[in-house]
């Protein structure tokens, strides 16, 4: 059952080679404002925000009503060396940017310089196509359990990977996984 009479859910997982909040959202405007983000931090909830206005601290941000904090299955994990956010999002809920399930999307994407949500160290407008899929196309990874999400859409295979690093480091090949994160 999805919530809200959805038509699906999309399951999104980002890794940064780094120990820091990390923020992903969606653009009507392929620009920041008004958009819409859901951000994770080990010393806060994951949660959905509006992106309200340029700022440099949560003045920038305004929490959805209760109501509307839709998201399934969150996680955020850490070690000393990476953070992961993993979520899984109601595609078309209303009042919020409608993600096409069947498309291309505007992704936003950001992280700071640690937990503390303030400034964002980096940040980027990235388009990805998500398509539609069955559970038989969900290719399982080799280091990962990941138990497929009913109904849900996944980035198609032929969009570029997005991978966040510190601008001062080269971009991880090989990412933890979150069970390797908990060991």
């Amino acid at each position: 059952d999805i919530p809200n009479g959805s038509n699906g859910t999309i399951t999104i997982e980002l890794t940064l080679a780094g120990v820091a909040w990390i923020a992903v959202g969606w653009s009507r405007n392929n620009l920041m404002i008004p958009g819409e983000a859901v951000i994770g931090s080990s010393s806060m909830e994951i949660q959905k925000w509006e992106l309200v206005k340029y700022a440099m601290d949560r003045s920038a941000l305004r929490l959805f009503p209760n109501d509307q904090q839709t998201l399934l299955n969150t996680s955020f994990v850490q070690n000393s060396t990476h953070s992961i956010l993993t979520f899984s999002k109601i595609l078309q809920e209303p009042g919020e940017v409608l993600l096409n399930g069947n498309g291309t999307n505007t992704l936003l994407w950001a992280y700071g310089v640690n937990n503390d949500l303030r400034i964002h160290v980096q940040r980027g407008v990235h388009p990805i196509t998500f398509v539609p899929c069955l559970d038989t196309d969900i290719k399982q990874s080799s280091s990962a359990t990941r138990t497929p999400v009913p109904n849900a859409t996944y980035p198609s295979s032929n969009t570029t990977p997005i991978t966040m690093a510190p601008a001062s480091s080269a971009p991880i090949s090989s990412a933890p996984t979150a069970k390797e994160i908990d060991e």
